[in-house]
């Protein structure tokens, strides 16, 4: 009887051992993932993104743009807020401009009549130049 005490002690510190080295390896599981968001969040940076091969050369205001681009052309003498403000470089307050200009003044007869529009220039309408039509 008394060998098989030692096995049983033996034993016992064997699974006292297994169930130490489980607890330790959770622990430290734990305090990896615990710490990762902020070593993730602290090493991201902006500037660290490639620039997608379609919009090399392409104007900035193309690329910051976050509205999607049109398809197709649209006609500035229809488009409302919405339809506006997804060409490059219009956000709410300048396609709001463009629709009070376009209701005080009537339909626009050339896309180079928006140059009238307050907040539009040369580059600006050049920036968006392509995605409009006068119809």
């Amino acid at each position: 009887m008394k060998k098989y005490s030692n096995i049983v002690k033996n034993h016992g510190f064997a699974v006292i051992t297994i169930i130490a080295a489980i607890a330790f390896t959770v622990a430290a599981a734990f305090v990896a993932n615990a710490s990762r968001p902020e070593r993730i969040e602290n090493s991201f940076s902006v500037s660290s993104l490639k620039t997608p091969a379609a919009f090399v050369g392409a104007p900035k205001s193309s690329i910051a743009s976050p509205t999607p681009m049109p398809i197709e052309p649209i006609n500035i003498n229809e488009a409302g807020i919405t339809l506006l403000t997804c060409l490059p470089g219009i956000g709410d307050a300048l396609a709001q401009r463009i629709i009070a200009y376009r209701d005080e003044h009537g339909p626009f007869s050339c896309v180079e009549e928006l140059l009238n529009v307050s907040g539009i220039g040369e580059k600006k309408l050049e920036g968006f130049r392509e995605y409009v039509l006068i119809d």
